[in-house]
């Protein structure tokens, strides 16, 4: 089973735009509402002088005219809901990816909308054809179980599709924390080293690269053929301890998978 992710940036900016255009329009309208500043004191004066009403109801009625203008921008705003609060995540997730190196971005962003804003609620134990999700990739699956830190429980193993690329991605919970490893095929000329990143850290031989942004954390690490990132909301040490104790298993078990 593939989840698919679709994220177009060209579709998702001319969205973005619309949103900005009817949060402004809605703005302006509230603000083009004339209420008198002594609207109340008269509304108190109707009440007690019935005859003298007739001229304040029109300024009234102008008024719940207007708010009735609004409410219905307002309505058609939350009919259309779901619609803008997809595109507000897209915002915010170009937003936060821009602030790490490009080959950061590609597990950052799978994360942030498979892990942060598509939560799964029951253990992945509970799903019987688990590994056939997995195909060539099931055989990690142990290996990711083994060097997963305490406490820690597997939600999800399974291959997300985001931006037109297939992601491997192992989802763990505790309490609050998230982690994810997330594992990916390479694009020509994408390597870490490459992009002229200083590792954090090397074990066994494997270099790891970390990158910060808002609350999360990232190490990633490459073979012959695959890019796999650790994303947590950890401290960064923490994150880097995770990931440098599930890396040379899981590189192991790639460069098998490579040939």
């Amino acid at each position: 089973m593939t989840n698919e992710i679709k994220f177009d940036d060209l579709k998702y900016r001319r969205e973005a735009e619309e949103f900005r255009e009817v949060r402004a329009c809605l703005q302006t309208a509230v603000r083009g509402i004339d209420v008198p500043k002594d609207l109340e004191s008269r509304i108190r004066l109707s009440l007690a002088d019935a005859p003298r009403k007739s001229s304040l109801n029109r300024n009234l009625m102008s008024i719940a005219a207007g708010f009735a203008v609004v409410l219905g921008m307002w309505l058609t705003w939350q009919v259309t809901g779901p619609r803008a609060v997809a595109i507000a995540r897209q915002e915010y997730v170009l937003a936060v990816s821009q602030k790490v190196a490009t080959i950061m971005r590609v597990g950052l962003q799978q994360h942030i909308h498979c892990a942060v804003f598509r939560p799964v609620g029951k253990p992945a134990d509970s799903r019987q054809d688990m590994d056939s999700w997995l195909a060539e990739y099931k055989d990690l699956l142990p290996v990711v179980r083994a060097h997963a830190p305490a406490g820690f429980e597997l939600l999800t193993a399974h291959k997300c599709k985001l931006r037109g690329r297939e992601f491997v991605h192992f989802q763990f919970q505790e309490g609050d924390r998230l982690l994810s490893l997330l594992i990916v095929r390479k694009r020509d000329d994408e390597s870490f080293e490459s992009k002229g990143l200083l590792p954090a850290l090397v074990e066994s031989g494997l270099p790891m690269y970390n990158a910060s942004v808002q609350a999360f954390e990232l190490t990633g690490f490459e073979t012959r053929d695959h890019l796999a990132y650790v994303v947590s909301n950890m401290p960064s040490k923490q994150n880097l301890q995770i990931a440098s104790s599930i890396a040379p298993a899981v590189q192991k078990m790639l460069t098998r998978i490579e040939g």
